[in-house]
């Protein structure tokens, strides 16, 4: 089981985004829908019947996904908590005493697998020691093995202590890992959130945090709470969390500077995203891949805001309604 763990990075790669979707989204955050397919038909040159309506609360329903150099593995069972976690390390701990590695791999598999579905927040500590002790029995076999799962040990602890017990190839292991650079950068998508998400333990600040390669955990709160997941890192990464949007926010695309966490959302939350079409207060834009960026044009640009005459009631502009 732990070579399957080992292997982690090259399964996820190969992992689908979700099911195609029928026709081009459009995404808009209005219930007055009628005429809308039409209106888009007539700008994109498609045809109505290819093009599929999808309403903002949809987009915003959709689970955390990673966007660049790595992918999410979110948990597909049911949540756990640190107390299972912990109890899988003991009987890891007890296999290396006993000299059975391969029962102390097995627990610390086990670990991994609780670790990425906790509903808490992780304890560092514990992690590193899991991580830790995968490295230095992996590394007695494969040296390069050994070091990827202590990058994710000093991703959750910079000091890591060693006992009597443990292989003595450990402590340089984790010399040579300790001595690589954090040359990738994970940042998380919206930037302003009431809690979270956390990183390997740590909050994630706005301006993201800077990591090595390899394993990292994610957790993020959730209208059910705390939600865990593996981030496998091979680059630079936006994780993106669209339960955490705020409305408004599709009139955002109307601003060059601000209209970043939008087109994040999109890409993230559409399945096979390569294009959409964003409705929004009488405005449409085109959100589309060109190249390796994204694009935003505005197709129609929204009317003016009504301004109050006098007697309270609206106008637009000076010279009342056109």
């Amino acid at each position: 089981m732990w070579l399957v763990i080992s292997g982690l990075f090259a399964v996820f790669l190969a992992l689908g985004a979700g099911p195609a979707r029928a026709g081009v989204p459009v995404v808009t955050d209005t219930t007055s829908t009628a005429g809308l397919r039409e209106l888009v038909a007539g700008r994109s040159g498609l045809p109505a019947d290819q093009l599929e309506l999808v309403a903002l609360s949809e987009v915003l329903a959709r689970p955390a996904e990673a966007l660049g150099k790595g992918v999410l593995r979110r948990c597909a069972t049911s949540p756990t908590a640190m107390s299972t976690v912990k109890t899988a390390l003991a009987r890891a701990e007890a296999g290396l005493r006993e000299e059975d590695d391969r029962a102390a791999l097995d627990q610390l598999d086990l670990a991994v697998a609780e670790l990425g579905c906790l509903a808490e927040l992780a304890d560092p500590a514990v992690a590193a020691r899991i991580f830790q002790l995968r490295g230095v029995l992996l590394g007695q076999e494969d040296e390069d093995a050994g070091k990827a799962e202590l990058r994710t040990a000093l991703a959750f602890s910079g000091e890591l202590t060693w006992g009597v017990h443990e292989p003595r190839l450990g402590p340089e292991l984790v010399q040579a890992v300790a001595e690589e650079p954090r040359p990738y950068v994970v940042h998380v998508s919206p930037p302003q959130r009431s809690s979270g998400p956390w990183l390997d333990g740590r909050p994630v600040p706005a301006e993201g945090l800077d990591v090595r390669r390899g394993l990292h955990l994610v957790q993020y709160a959730t209208p059910a709470g705390i939600r865990s997941g593996w981030l496998v890192v091979g680059g630079d990464v936006r994780v993106v969390l669209p339960m955490a949007y705020r409305e408004p926010i599709l009139a955002a695309l109307q601003d060059p500077v601000a209209q970043a966490p939008v087109v994040d959302l999109l890409a993230a939350a559409l399945p096979d995203f390569k294009a959409a079409y964003v409705a929004h207060a009488g405005g449409l834009w085109l959100v589309s891949e060109v190249g390796d960026k994204i694009e935003v044009s505005e197709l129609i640009p929204p009317p003016p805001p009504e301004l109050p005459d006098e007697k309270g009631k609206g106008k637009r502009g000076k010279k009342g309604r056109g």
